[in-house]
Formats: structure tokens, sequence, C-alpha cells
């Protein structure tokens, strides 16, 4: 995750794994590739992190008009219930704005569960640049599905 690992001497990938930054150093990355992606497409940078004073919170808030995504971003292999739950909690408070909610992760498989979208990390410019990123139809799970 480059110089900002290098800077807290983390030299090797075996060193990343266990280190109590891990968490943090993936989510910088994955915002950076957010901010980048939205830079390169012309889009504007309106990238938002959301806390609530209860500790409420959401690692990105992209708005988009009047509506919102929100997007959690996990640095695991795999995803599991605890996952959704402040994406779900925080979509409750903006109710009808929000118009999609993905987890980002470090995984690589796509997903359409019943609370979001789960996505690769690989795909985090598609995320914050298209409507969506995967076909939500039962019988396609394409990244990036055919434009209209």
């Amino acid at each position: 995750m480059g110089l900002a690992s290098w800077l807290i001497g983390i030299t090797q990938e075996s060193l990343l794994q266990a280190h109590p930054l891990r968490g943090s150093l993936f989510e910088n990355l994955v915002v950076l590739e957010m901010l980048k992606a939205r830079i390169n497409a012309g889009l504007q940078t309106n990238l938002h992190f959301y806390r609530d004073c209860s500790g409420m919170e959401v690692d990105v808030l992209l708005e988009a008009g009047n509506m919102i995504r929100l997007f959690e971003i996990k640095s695991s292999q795999t995803i599991n219930q605890e996952s959704f739950i402040q994406l779900n909690k925080v979509a409750a408070i903006f109710g009808e704005r929000v118009a999609k909610k993905v987890v980002l992760y470090a995984g690589h498989e796509q997903q359409i569960r019943s609370n979001a979208e789960v996505v690769s990390y690989l795909y985090t410019g598609a995320a914050v640049t298209n409507e969506g990123v995967i076909d939500s139809s039962p019988l396609s799970m394409e990244i990036f599905p055919a434009r209209q």
C-alpha cells in the first residue's frame, strides 16, 4: 500500500497481514482510487465521510443530485453479516435518498445481497463512476453492464 506503509516500517507484504493499521491503510488506498477515478472521469469529487454524534458511521458517502450512495470499505477477503451493520444503520437515516449501498472489500468476487452490492476493491473506479457495478439480473453477474 505504498508510501504510507513504508513510512510506518511495513517493508514486506507479510508484515502487513497482521499489522494493526492494515484496515486504515486499505481504506486509504480505496478512497484514493475513488478520488482518482472520479477526477479522471471528469466528475465532481463529492465523496464524504459520515459520522454522527452517536458514533454511527459509513466510510464514504457519494452525493449525486438528491440521491446518495453509501460505501463501507473492508480489508478482509470475505464478507459476513457484520459488514452491513453500519451501512444499513446509516441508510436508515437517509431513507429514500439512498440509491445504492456497496461494500468494497479485499476479495475478488462480486455479489448481490439483499442488503447491498459486494464489490471487489479491484472495481472501485466503476463503483464510483457508473450507476451500477454489477448487472442485477439473475442470469448475469457482469461487472460492467452494457450501456443503453
